[in-house]
């Protein structure tokens, strides 16, 4: 049989990814790498070989590429048939998808999923490390800030409050700059390929409203490993407000008809 295949190449972002140089939305990119006609082997098995080359300026920390191979096969008596397959390829080949929110109650369940899947969405086995950090929060409330954080300043930190008291000098409001005080958990947990996986946060009711930081760290059974780290503020008995555009926050936020 006649093969003639086209592959293309497409840029997606990592979600584990924890730095801050790249955009928040990519632009549609769709790069052809290679077109070829082959034929199969009496047995009707074939193969295709490609660079997986990416850009010269890529930032393979932050992006991953897929390559989609579409195959147009023409048999002996002429008939045609077409497919598509798409080979996802990165510096690091797993990701670790768990759901915390931003803000968290203590009255919610502790139980959280974590998965770990390889670039193409096959769920894998391993192990998950999981590490909760209470943070050093911002002694003063401030409002958000109408204006990008300067490359250089112009005024000093006392002039600029003397001037601007109630809005951040620098990155003080953003809680991913604030130190951590102590640890609070450590947990691992083993991760099944065909079951969901859970850790427990239940550490998390009997701790004070703020702000806290969790660590996952995650390893496949083949070694490969990833991480992320994520903020989230903590309301528990009588909770301090973190800043002044969350003075409020709705608890429920479902009405009943009649009610």
């Amino acid at each position: 049989a006649r093969i003639v295949y086209h592959i293309s190449r497409t840029q997606t972002k990592n979600p584990n990814y924890k730095g801050f140089k790249i955009p928040r939305y990519l632009a549609p990119e769709i790069t052809a790498i290679k077109t070829d006609t082959i034929k199969t082997d009496d047995q009707g098995a074939f193969l295709i070989t490609f660079k997986a080359t990416p850009p010269s300026n890529a930032n393979l920390s932050a992006i991953y590429y897929n390559y989609s191979i579409t195959m147009d096969v023409t048999d002996g008596a002429g008939g045609t048939h077409s497919a598509t397959t798409t080979v996802a390829v990165a510096n690091n080949n797993i990701v670790v998808q768990v759901n915390i929110p931003d803000e968290y109650l203590a009255s919610d369940s502790t139980k959280i999923v974590a998965v770990i899947n390889n670039l193409s969405g096959q769920p894998q086995k391993g192990t998950i490390r999981v590490q909760v950090f209470s943070l050093q929060s911002q002694s003063n409330l401030v409002k958000t800030r109408l204006w990008p954080v300067p490359d250089q300043f112009l005024m000093d930190k006392k002039e600029f409050k003397k001037v601007f008291p109630y809005y951040a000098y620098n990155n003080e409001d953003d809680s991913k700059t604030w130190p951590r005080v102590s640890q609070v958990s450590d947990t691992t947990i083993l991760v099944n390929d065909s079951t969901l996986s859970f850790f427990n946060l239940s550490s998390l009711k009997n701790l004070m409203s703020g702000q806290y930081q969790v660590v996952i760290n995650a390893t496949n059974e083949k070694g490969d490993t990833t991480s992320i780290t994520k903020n989230f503020n903590l309301l528990a008995y009588h909770p301090k407000a973190t800043s002044l555009a969350r003075w409020i926050i709705p608890v429920h936020n479902v009405v009943k008809p009649g009610t």
